[in-house]
Order: structure tokens, then sequence, then C-alpha cells
């Protein structure tokens, strides 16, 4: 019970509806003065939900709320353009099969110099660039 109510005052569930009827949400956690955007989905096509559910609610909310950060998650380009800044994130996995193991180990070794690569391009268009 006291996890429950704990886990209720971090969490943050943005969700859309038209005409009354449900069609999409993002889940966010809220945590050290940041407010931490994870997942999100919708159940139909339509232009720019993505974006209201993960970034501008969130921002409004983090406004609101007096949150002084907001981490909108891995991947996306796009974010440049929304005012977010690409940095890296971290996430850590445990895998049983030693064979899977070894080839994921082999693609994101590939994958971080990609990664670096790319994040140094994005840095040029910081919207907080002098």
């Amino acid at each position: 019970k006291i996890f429950l109510s704990d886990l209720n005052k971090n969490i943050l569930l943005i969700s859309a509806f038209d005409n009354k009827k449900f069609i999409g949400c993002s889940l966010h956690f809220l945590g050290n003065n940041t407010l931490y955007g994870r997942y999100a989905g919708t159940l139909t096509e339509m232009p720019f939900l993505h974006f209201e559910l993960c970034y501008y609610q969130a921002i409004e909310y983090a406004i609101q709320q007096k949150i002084s950060k907001i981490e909108a998650g891995a991947q996306g380009e796009h974010k440049i353009a929304r005012g977010y800044i690409p940095t890296i994130i971290y996430s850590n996995h445990w895998i049983r099969n030693e064979k899977l193991k070894i080839g994921i180990k082999k693609f994101l070794d590939y994958e971080k110099g990609e990664i670096l690569s790319a994040l140094e391009i994005m840095k040029r268009y910081n919207p907080f660039n002098d």
C-alpha cells in the first residue's frame, strides 16, 4: 500500500481523447525536480498527436508545477526543433542468453560510435547556442 501511494505521486499519465474516445497517452515519471518522459502510444494516426502528448503537454505541466528539468527520453532528432538538447541516455538490461548477449554487445559497440557522431552534429543545432 505504501509503495502504491508513493508511486502514484511520481507518475504522470497524459491522455488524449477525441469526442470522449481514448486515442492515446504518454507516461512520465517524476523525481529530483525532473519530469522523465518514457513511453507513448496512440490508437489512431493523428497529425502532431505524439508531440502533443510527449512534449507540449509535458512542458506545460512542468511549468505549472515549477519542475526545472524535462528529460524527454531517448532518440529523436525532432526534439531539437522543440527546444530539447540531445543528451546521452543510459539504460541497463540483463540478457540471459549468452549468444544473444554477445550479438547485442557487438551491435551496441558499433551503435555507440554512430550515436556519438550524430550527437556532435546535433549539438550544432542547439537552440541555446550564442
